[in-house]
């Protein structure tokens, strides 16, 4: 079972509603038909309206990637779900102010590059005294301060259409969108996870000050300039790392500690973590509080994976985080499909960098390594049709088969190549190397077809066929099995 980690901060808000959304919250109407929409505005609403700084404002801080067009999907659908945030205000002939959302413009998103943890404060500053343009779309602006691994979602909106409680339920919402499509474009490539976690139940539950105040108990921690201290340099770390800073928050690492040992406390045999390269650094100081708690460091293995350089036809993909120029994993699976997609990561061992070529993985040749075994699968589903368009049982002649008949060299290649699976099966696992088997694909696969090219499989002499279609019948049994494995498919026919 595996756990895929979706981490949010809490933001305090003081009560109130949403307009038009306390029943529609939960419901998805994405396939519902957006309606104009228009209406009075109430004098309460007029209140607001006549001061153009009346602000409520929220901030969340996500750990994790979250890309613009992730963002821009989840505000769509919110959007859609609630028809204050897809009007504009007009005045009418005798100057009363209405809700209208014919002629509205898309709502205000920016992205702006993070390059520490305080760079929000200063772009919701800044944000703050920019006024809404009431007359010419919706009174609320989205901000995502991105970095790879940590951004700040910044929502500003007008008290006309919001106050903090229903901006809380907003914001809520729209975690949830984004978490959903990360949900389908990870289904989309045949990923699941058994478990989702998030890191505010370690909050709410008081996980991490517990595992705080255990350090502490331990004699592992110390207090310096007014932060707490984990005394990580005497299990390996290069230096010692804070657990509580100054202004009394805990930190990521006391986050991840308290994870780690809830996995532990779920009775797994063994954890493993798969990581970027970025987070080398990390490896010994959680090993470190690992052990310092008592819990078998070495049940816990931790992958440090490799950059990917996108490719096409040889020339590198230009990609910016400043400039938000990326290309996304769903943009990957769209052009190249999800066979050719999961083959090329798995392609080379988790610490190596990978050259992936785009027009490569959508070429139709040998050269293309994924097309290169789906088509032998497909040849030998070939034969074995042609075989039984020419009378032959496929099941009988396995049965009946003298193998003793195979004794070319060719033959004896293969039959060692395929007998040779199971190992294989057992050595990736143990080693945690899936991309043993994509080396174990492309090999069976080039046995096969150096067999196939040299040797003919259906011939005059019976018995020689059979013993021949039983070995063809086990390639591909083997190598359908292989790409099962991978989750790739064996297709019948290219």
């Amino acid at each position: 079972m595996a756990d895929a980690i979706y981490w949010t901060s809490t933001a305090e808000t003081h009560k109130g509603c949403f307009r038009d959304f306390r029943k529609g919250m939960k419901r998805m109407l994405e396939n519902q038909k957006v309606v104009q929409y228009e209406r009075k505005i109430t004098p309460i609403e007029r209140m607001f309206h006549r001061s153009p700084y009346s602000i409520v404002t929220l901030v969340a801080r996500i750990k994790g990637n979250v890309t613009e067009d992730m963002l821009v999907k989840a505000v769509a659908k919110v959007q859609h779900r609630h028809p204050n945030l897809r009007v504009r205000i007009m005045d009418d002939n005798i100057h009363n102010p209405w809700f209208i959302s014919q002629g509205a413009k898309e709502i205000q998103i920016e992205i702006v590059p993070r390059e520490s943890d305080d760079d929000w404060i200063q772009v919701h500053q800044q944000a703050s005294q920019i006024p809404f343009e009431f007359e010419a779309r919706p009174a609320i602006r989205f901000i995502l301060v991105q970095s790879p691994k940590v951004s700040e979602l910044i929502i500003l909106c007008h008290h006309i259409i919001c106050d903090g409680m229903s901006l809380a339920y907003l914001a809520r919402d729209i975690m949830e969108l984004m978490l959903a499509e990360q949900r389908k474009v990870l289904s989309k490539l045949g990923v699941r996870f058994d478990r989702w976690f998030y890191e505010s139940s370690l909050h709410k539950q008081k996980r991490i000050e517990g595992i705080i105040k255990e350090l502490s108990k331990r004699g592992v921690t110390f207090e310096e300039e007014g932060a707490l201290w984990f005394k990580s340099k005497e299990l390996g770390d290069d230096k010692n790392r804070v657990l509580v800073r100054e202004d009394g928050a805990s930190t990521y690492f006391a986050s991840d500690i308290a994870y780690h040992v809830d996995k532990f406390r779920r009775k797994y045999d063994l954890l493993i973590n798969v990581w970027g390269t970025d987070h080398h650094g990390y490896v010994a100081r959680l090993k470190a509080a690992v052990k310092f708690l008592g819990f078998p460091v070495e049940k816990l293995k931790i992958i440090i994976g490799q950059l990917v350089s996108l490719f096409r036809a040889g020339e590198p993909v230009k990609m910016s985080k400043r400039a938000g120029e990326m290309v996304t994993l769903e943009e990957v699976i769209d052009e190249i499909g999800v066979d050719a997609t999961r083959f090329f990561f798995l392609m080379t061992s988790p610490d190596t960098h990978l050259d992936f070529d785009l027009e490569l993985a959508k070429k139709h040749s040998s050269d293309n390594p994924v097309y290169y075994v789906q088509y032998a699968h497909a040849r030998i589903s070939s034969i074995l049709r042609e075989a039984e368009k020419s009378g032959h049982n496929i099941k009988k002649a396995v049965r009946t088969a003298d193998l003793e008949l195979l004794n070319d060299p060719e033959e004896i290649i293969l039959i060692k190549k395929i007998v040779s699976f199971p190992d294989e099966i057992l050595e990736s696992a143990r080693a945690l190397l899936p991309h043993r088997l994509i080396n174990y694909s492309r090999e069976l696969s080039a046995q096969f077809h150096n067999f196939y090219h040299k040797l003919r499989v259906l011939s005059s002499d019976q018995d020689l066929t059979r013993s021949r279609l039983a070995l063809v019948f086990a390639t591909r049994i083997v190598l359908r099995n292989v790409l099962k494995l991978l989750g790739i498919s064996a297709p019948e026919s290219m």
